[in-house]
């Protein structure tokens, strides 16, 4: 009974903020863009599907939950028309747990770049405009049960790393040739970019990964913070 009230609970604070985030499903299918170019994704982080460890849990880069080191990504060119890029790096694996996709990344960098090193988010902050991820304290807003996994705000527009809950979860990593540029400014979220991404996409890759390196088993609400301080 219990649990059943707590899932209840939960479901009930995240119709507070979700709106705010926009319902992610809703808005991708505005995404209606043909023809487009494919453009190979790849990156040197993930071997044989499996995400380096160091992206994620496991790292001790960390700000509170949130990993701080983000994976390095390589991509081909995109069209001539090029002006833009923008990447995501969403959790979908989540959505079941607590009723929203995770949003690790998202990040906008011109059209002259095709690569980004490791730890880039922080390194080559100054050459790209970051969305906010789910670490925000204003997307754990209304949910005791997640204190300390949330960040403030403005630390949160930038890459989250990978903290797969109760199971391995896969990523799913995206890059987006765009048309045009795209005027959104730091601290960005999910819907905003797809928004003003629509009818600007000539070209787009898709990446996969697995991350397994370190599981986090949810405890209960009154245990968060004892949990947490265990597991830094």
């Amino acid at each position: 009974m219990k649990v059943a009230q707590g899932i209840s609970i939960i479901a009930l604070q995240l119709s507070l903020f979700v709106p705010a985030m926009a319902s992610t499903d809703k808005v991708d299918k505005k995404l209606q863009y043909s023809p487009v170019v494919q453009l190979k994704l790849s990156s040197s982080g993930i071997q044989n599907g499996i995400i380096d460890a160091k992206y994620g849990a496991a790292s001790k880069d960390k700000l509170g939950a949130m990993p701080l080191e983000s994976i390095p990504l390589q991509w081909s060119k995109g069209p001539k028309s090029t002006a833009a890029y923008a990447i995501t790096i969403v959790d979908y694996d989540t959505s079941p747990i607590i009723g929203f996709p995770w949003i690790h990344w998202l990040t906008v960098v011109p059209a002259s770049t095709t690569s980004l090193p490791a730890n880039a988010s922080r390194s080559h902050a100054n050459n790209m405009v970051q969305g906010v991820n789910s670490y925000s304290d204003g997307v754990m807003l209304n949910m005791p049960s997640m204190k300390g996994f949330d960040v403030p705000a403005a630390q949160a527009a930038a890459y989250g790393g990978m903290v797969p809950v109760g199971f391995a979860h896969k990523y799913t990593i995206k890059v987006f040739a765009l048309n045009r540029p795209l005027n959104l400014k730091p601290g960005y979220f999910y819907n905003e970019l797809l928004t003003a991404m629509e009818g600007k996409v000539i070209g787009e890759g898709t990446l996969y990964g697995v991350y397994d390196a370190y599981i986090v088993h949810p405890p209960k609400a009154d245990q968060s913070e004892s949990y947490i301080k265990a597991h830094e």
